[in-house]
């Protein structure tokens, strides 16, 4: 009896079939991996630009047991700070701070920025249901014909909200115009600043009492 041969060329045409398709599958999974990587590197490029900012303080002069060969007696310069004496006399609350966009007359912000100014008040400052009224006073790199003064508005500070558990019962003035909250302009490319004086009246201090200025800023260009 004859043994039937195995087919060797179909088993050998199946074989190569076999392997072309496994190539296929291998070269169009390189290229879509090559064109997935370019395309995530493309994704993943940026740049890190610096965020502008505003800084709180005032203009120091320097004393004699202050000077140094690099500030010398009776010079002027821009000192940072967080916090601002109140002054107080017969019953009228004062403040003065300086907002400006540098530390320093030669580092400055790029851009100009718009800011608002607000003022927190606690609930020390005076006795009765009602806020003491408040106005501020604000110039331009100290220009007397840029001065203008604004009256206030208090809004209570309801408690149970954020502002309430860090600052405490009081009070938020802010300056309000026709079209919402007024605004002033700090200009850039030079160190500018505003001159900023907050006046209340028919205060009564306790212990506890507080104002602290919440400056906010936004760039223009």
């Amino acid at each position: 009896m004859n043994q039937r041969k195995p087919n060797s060329s179909l088993w050998y045409s199946l074989g190569l079939g076999l392997l072309l398709c496994m190539a296929v599958v291998v070269v169009s999974t390189g290229t879509a991996f090559a064109r997935y990587r370019a395309e995530r590197t493309k994704e993943l490029t940026f740049s890190v630009q610096d965020m502008e900012r505003i800084y709180l303080g005032e203009f120091h002069t320097v004393t004699a047991e202050e000077a140094t060969e690099e500030r010398p007696q009776n010079t002027t310069y821009f000192r940072e700070q967080n916090t601002f004496p109140l002054k107080n006399q017969d019953g009228i609350l004062g403040l003065d701070m300086v907002v400006t966009n540098g530390k320093t007359e030669s580092e400055y912000s790029e851009r100009s920025q718009q800011v608002q100014i607000r003022i927190l008040a606690t609930s020390g400052v005076w006795t009765g249901m009602e806020p003491a009224p408040m106005e501020l006073t604000i110039s331009s790199q100290g220009n007397p014909d840029t001065e203008e003064t604004v009256k206030a508005v208090a809004v209570q500070i309801e408690e149970g909200t954020a502002l309430f558990r860090t600052f405490g019962a009081g009070w938020v003035y802010m300056l309000k115009g026709e079209d919402g909250e007024l605004s002033w302009t700090l200009p850039g490319g030079e160190f500018s600043y505003l001159n900023v004086s907050v006046v209340m009246s028919g205060a009564n201090p306790q212990q506890n009492a507080r104002l602290e200025p919440r400056i906010t800023a936004s760039t223009i260009h």
